[in-house]
């Protein structure tokens, strides 16, 4: 039996809601530029990034649905899990229409979700490392593409990080004991407070495989999630 999971509800757990059918596994597209030069043969490819994109399952209905309770699951953003990679999750948001007018004509309707292209594990939990008397740990991203991981520091004074053997950034803790690294969003905060002006340098990214990070300075604990990350 077909499932998935928006929102944190499990379509198994909606009354009168069946999958029908689930979207295929597929990898993001690249976003590229492509230049060409006159008197060069072929053309330069420049990597932009990759797209988000759309991923449709469908529905049915049998005895006993709410039509409305159905609508407001259906809505807005979360995150999305199905049954044929149970294991991983998507940051999604339905933004097309649905024909609930067909749902309920002929029991059947397509669900659109636009997913951001990177997925990540629904069942790795956050990693925590009490580091007094420790300047190294090691962490594994168990994806197939760089990880931006979020990190949590917790320490006094100045603090210097490396990963992989290769200075990344400076931190100052000024009054704070704590503040967290977020790389996908590129910012530095404790709290609802920003912190970038404390953090000089690169956020960290973490290759395929084990990564080690490095610091000078007092760090008691590190906190560490979205460490692993796929396409």
């Amino acid at each position: 039996m077909e499932y998935f999971f928006y929102k944190g509800i499990d379509s198994r757990t909606v009354k009168g809601v069946v999958v029908t059918e689930l979207p295929p596994i597929t990898k993001p597209k690249l976003r590229v530029q492509t230049t060409t030069i006159d008197g060069k043969d072929g053309s330069i490819v420049t990597p932009l990034g990759y797209e988000a994109y759309t991923k449709t399952l469908k529905i049915g209905l049998t005895r006993g649905f709410d039509i409305d309770n159905i609508i407001a699951w259906l809505s807005g953003s979360g995150m999305l899990q199905m049954s044929n990679e149970i294991d991983k999750y998507y940051n999604a948001q339905i933004i097309e229409q649905i024909d609930y007018e067909k749902l309920l004509r002929f029991k059947t309707a397509t669900v659109k979700f636009l997913v951001q292209p990177f997925k990540y594990s629904s069942i790795e939990r956050m990693k925590t490392f009490v580091t007094t008397g420790q300047s190294t740990i090691e962490i594994r991203n168990a994806g197939n593409v760089v990880a931006k991981p979020l990190i949590t520091l917790y320490g006094t004074g100045v603090v210097n990080v490396s990963l992989n053997g290769l200075q990344k950034f400076t931190l100052d803790f000024g009054n704070d004991t704590a503040i967290t690294l977020d790389s996908v969003e590129q910012e530095a905060y404790n709290g609802n407070v920003l912190k970038n002006r404390q953090m000089d340098g690169n956020f960290l990214e973490l290759a395929v495989g084990k990564n080690t990070i490095t610091w000078t300075g007092s760090v008691d604990k590190i906190e560490i999630t979205h460490f692993s990350r796929w396409l």
